[in-house]
């Protein structure tokens, strides 16, 4: 992979989380133009860790060692969740210089 890539060559696509897969965006002058959809992207994925906090926190969860697993595996993709979103807002910012 070259270390350098030319921005007319770029062509990246954010589609949203339980919709159909979004058109990818036109080409761009500048890899500056692609931080405003990964923010985007970004803010999707922290509410997407909102919800299945939520979802956690359910007390139908409580009682048996199931329910206990499931609670915990909600409460685990949150978490990845919410690192992914750190991880493409830092790309935002560096694709925004």
């Amino acid at each position: 992979m070259p270390l350098t890539l030319a921005p007319h060559t770029l062509l990246l696509a954010f589609p949203t989380p339980g919709s159909p897969a979004a058109a990818p965006p036109a080409r761009a002058d500048t890899p500056a133009s692609y931080a405003a959809p990964a923010r985007a992207a970004a803010d999707r994925l922290d509410r997407h860790a909102r919800s299945l906090a939520a979802c956690a926190a359910d007390a139908g969860w409580n009682g048996n060692e199931t329910g206990e697993r499931f609670r915990m595996r909600l409460l685990e993709h949150a978490d990845r969740c919410i690192r992914a979103a750190s991880d493409v807002r830092e790309a935002a910012r560096r694709l925004a210089d």
